[in-house]
């Protein structure tokens, strides 16, 4: 696997902050984020962290 940057938000959500080796292909990540949209579990999974952080 060729190593692709990957945005640091989605480094530290995978742990794998700095890694010189992504953990997967960033095709991988398009398609989960959609299938994640597609669902609505983007908005879900914001709602449940905000209010995790309200408590």
């Amino acid at each position: 696997m060729e190593a692709i940057e990957m945005d640091r938000r989605w480094q530290l959500v995978l742990d794998c902050l700095d890694c010189e080796q992504p953990p997967f292909g960033k095709g991988t990540l398009v398609r989960f984020r959609a299938l994640l949209m597609s669902k609505s579990f983007d908005r879900r999974l914001i709602e449940k962290t905000i209010c995790m952080a309200q408590k």
